[in-house]
């Protein structure tokens, strides 16, 4: 996952790696929220701002549960978000720009 974010020029601050199994019943494995809850809250992480990107299902459940956007990667064998549209939704549609010129006026003293 880390090499295909890599090529799409995507760099991460930290990485992080739940230890255990599914069985042990820990409270910071996906889709739990405790493995990252000091770092978003020490990081002053934009939660309106951020979104996980994910390729499973348990990646979309840790979205809701930390209280962000989840985009769904689907393996390409399955149906689903291509980076492009992943671009797409995590940047937003891009906005019209504009533009305005005023003068300031200048005194002038003769």
């Amino acid at each position: 996952m880390l090499d295909a974010f890599s090529s799409q020029g995507v760099e991460f601050d930290a990485v992080f790696v739940c230890p255990h199994r599914k069985t042990d019943g820990c409270d910071c494995r996906k889709p739990k929220t405790r493995l990252v809850d000091d770092y978003v809250r020490d990081a002053a992480v934009d939660l309106d701002a951020s979104a996980m990107i994910g390729d499973r299902d348990t990646d979309l459940e840790f979205a809701r549960n930390l209280g962000v956007r989840g985009l769904l990667r689907a393996p390409p064998r399955q149906r689903g978000e291509t980076w492009p549209a992943i671009l797409r939704d995590a940047h937003g549609a891009p906005r019209a720009r504009s533009g305005a010129r005023r003068r300031k006026p200048t005194s002038t003293s003769r």
